[in-house]
């Protein structure tokens, strides 16, 4: 009898009849299929060859279930999809004792590059100081002298000394020597990450992502590419054999994904930090980068592309905070532009006024003013217009009588 994990097996091969309990049915078509998708067995192996002499037969099979375990997908828990995705955001993130700051990553990571030479000096290149030197330029090339490159390109890059074809699994671009790490000159040190593998590299028309590494970090990395490297390779692997890639792990291999997640993990950790993936050092740089209180240093755009992304996709994937962070300038911003509004309609109707002033000056005016000189100097003005006018009349009063006086003199002229 077939148990359900026979038919899950048989099911995902495709074109099986599982309607009959006990048995499945294969044709030739899923044998040829099943060989290319699974590392098959002996005894299936046979099986398949035995229906491959018999193209136009049905042949049933049967195998237990450790046998196809190894083969076969468990099905897909369906509450498992029904939770919501976790909102990897950095409050959360912290709270959960798996989030660090940048300034905290950076701190972290030249601490243990100052202490890994040092102890270089002091006790000479063996396998301790060699592995320390080792994780100081895994961890300065992951975060603090590079925008953050994806785990997968620092996993393959080769080292300068490997002659070799490409090893990307995938490559088919022509005279292509893989994401390696070149040595252009040692007087003055000049060393370049060429990366032509990357996720966007279709997207970017095959276009490569290539820069000069900055002076410390070249420096670093040469300093290990020489006796410390050559000092691991001894420990872990046998006379003849090597290693082509500039990092490898405890047993002098190239980095798997989850090892290397592990490693970086352990090694935060003993260095004071927390248990943090590595992959979310680039969430770190961008939440900088993106944040209000960003420090001096690279365009946005730039270190996108070193990052093998674009500005948008680092608002879709990294920059959780965007539409808050924005939201919340647009609001503190607002009263920086009501007093601009403000300022400008005063401006106006000062012009306004002015204009009336000049075009009309007999015209009676009322002038107001929040200053209290420009109150007191008006008060003054008006006081002295007020007694030039009263002196007027005075003179004008006088007149009057001294013409009434000279009538009064020709009337007693003409009586006499």
């Amino acid at each position: 009898m077939l148990s359900g994990l026979d038919k899950q097996l048989l099911v995902k091969l495709g074109g099986l009849d599982t309607s009959v309990p006990n048995v499945a049915t294969i044709s030739l078509a899923v044998c040829c299929k099943a060989l290319k998708l699974a590392r098959v067995p002996a005894a299936m192996l046979a099986a398949f060859e035995d229906i491959r002499v018999r193209p136009n037969s049905l042949t049933v099979l049967a195998f237990p279930d450790h046998v196809l375990a190894p083969y076969a997908q468990p099905s897909p828990n369906p509450v498992a999809h029904q939770l919501p995705r976790c909102h990897k955001d950095p409050a959360s993130l912290l709270a959960a004792g798996k989030w660090m700051s940048a300034p905290e990553l950076v701190h972290i990571i030249d601490t243990a590059w100052k202490h890994a030479e040092l102890d270089l000096q002091q006790e000479g290149v063996t396998v301790q100081t060699s592995r320390q030197l080792h994780d100081a330029a895994l961890a300065s090339v992951t975060f603090s002298h590079l925008p953050p490159i994806r785990l997968s390109c620092i996993r393959g890059l080769v080292a300068p000394s490997f002659q070799g074809p490409c090893l990307h699994p995938d490559c088919k671009l022509p005279g292509c020597e893989g994401n390696r790490l070149y040595i252009i000159t040692t007087s003055p040190l000049l060393m370049r990450i060429k990366l032509p593998h990357h996720k966007n590299a279709c997207k970017w028309g095959q276009a490569s992502i290539e820069f000069d590494l900055p002076a410390e970090l070249a420096e670093l990395l040469y300093t290990y590419l020489g006796e410390s490297r050559r000092a691991l390779l001894d420990h872990h692997l046998l006379i003849g054999q090597s290693c082509p890639y500039v990092f490898m792990d405890m047993h002098g291999r190239g980095f798997a994904g989850a090892v290397l997640t592990l490693y970086w993990q352990k090694w935060l950790v003993l260095q004071g930090g927390v248990s943090m993936n590595p992959s979310m050092c680039r969430q770190v740089f961008v939440d900088e980068r993106a944040s209000n209180t960003a420090a001096a240093g690279p365009s946005s755009q730039g270190a996108a592309m070193v990052m093998g992304h674009s500005e948008q996709q680092w608002r879709n994937w990294y920059d959780l905070q965007f539409h808050p962070r924005l939201a919340q300038n647009a609001v503190n911003s607002m009263q920086l532009w009501r007093t601009a509004m403000l300022q400008i309609r005063s401006d106006a109707l000062a012009a306004a006024a002015e204009l009336s002033l000049s075009t009309a000056p007999h015209c009676r005016h009322v002038v107001v003013s929040d200053s209290e000189s420009d109150c007191e100097e008006y008060q003054s003005c008006k006081s002295d217009s007020i007694e030039d006018s009263g002196s007027e009349l005075d003179l004008q009063a006088d007149d009057d009588i001294e013409l009434d006086l000279q009538a009064d003199d020709d009337i007693e002229l003409d009586l006499q």
